[in-house]
């Protein structure tokens, strides 16, 4: 996106790219959706599936969840685990820490939820979340 004129800083658990990027009016967000999906392309990111578009800002949305769900984690389960990207989401970060047997499938599940309901953030599952 900086390199397509757009002044954006990483995207942290405070502020998303979304709400960096988010447009003032029509054309800008033609524009902007535009921008994603070429340095999406260039860099070779899945903002496509086989049958539908998907928004740009809806795939920030959920990394933004992801990274909140991690920093909690990290920060109030003592979990080490990295943050997730847009190549490597929160499911493969955990999966590992279970297989290798590091922590316990039920002790990072009650985590999980645990983050999902102090967060309120909804489930990708479609479950509740506050």
């Amino acid at each position: 996106m900086r390199e397509k004129g757009f002044e954006v800083q990483d995207p942290s658990a405070g502020q998303g790219l979304r709400e960096q990027i988010a447009p003032q009016n029509q054309e800008d967000r033609q524009e902007i959706f535009e921008t994603v999906r070429l340095c999406a392309e260039e860099n070779n990111l899945p903002l496509f599936s086989e049958n539908e578009f998907e928004d740009p800002e809806l795939v920030a949305a959920q990394l933004d969840d992801q990274l909140k769900i991690a920093q909690c984690l990290r920060e109030e389960k003592g979990f080490e685990i990295q943050d997730p990207t847009a190549e490597t989401g929160l499911r493969e970060l955990v999966r590992p820490l279970v297989l290798s047997g590091i922590y316990d499938p039920q002790e990072v599940r009650r985590a999980v939820d645990s983050c999902f309901d102090e967060l309120g953030i909804e489930r990708p599952d479609g479950q509740g979340g506050g």
